[in-house]
């Protein structure tokens, strides 16, 4: 237990929370190095503070869209510099808390906790928890993709008819 709050206290000042030997729970990745990174910015960042995060790392966001700003994000998401940095501490700030406490989790409890959060919608600090986690096996991986990927075809279905329901009002 005083591993683990260790754990939360180092993430919380400095984000400097790869595990330490004697800890035997999987080691929390740095956003450069996970996979789902698409999902994690659109859905984990507000759109606010993915403008603050570009403004604060010296890009200017004049005149770009939404997309753009994304895009960008992303661009600078592959290796670890003054950008990924930043998005690694915010994310880190908002959820690290709940990804830590996730850690004890085995994969079934854990996929278990993921589905159930996608479910009612309680999904993001999940989201990062389960992008972040380093001993997640592949297929667990592609199945959350498959689910978040799902999800957002959903969403935008369910977009398109409130806009026909809109516009025919």
């Amino acid at each position: 237990m005083q591993e683990k709050k260790q754990c939360i206290e180092i993430i919380k000042n400095d984000s400097m929370y790869q595990d330490n030997q004697e800890v035997n729970s999987p080691v929390i990745l740095k956003f450069w190095e996970i996979d789902l990174k698409c999902p994690v910015v659109g859905m984990c960042l507000t759109f606010s503070e993915q403008k603050r995060l570009l403004r604060k790392a010296g890009f200017s966001i004049k005149m770009k869209t939404p997309f753009e700003i994304h895009e960008t994000l992303l661009a600078y998401s592959e290796k670890e510099n003054r950008l990924s940095k930043r998005i690694d501490n915010m994310l880190n700030r908002k959820f690290g808390d709940e990804a830590v406490s996730l850690l004890d989790l085995d994969h079934e409890e854990f996929m278990s906790h993921c589905k159930t959060a996608f479910e009612t919608g309680d999904c993001i600090g999940t989201l990062w928890a389960a992008a972040a986690r380093s001993d997640l096996p592949a297929e667990y991986r592609r199945e959350l993709f498959g689910i978040i990927h799902m999800d957002m075809h959903w969403s935008a279905e369910q977009n398109i008819k409130l806009r026909q329901d809109l516009t025919r009002q």
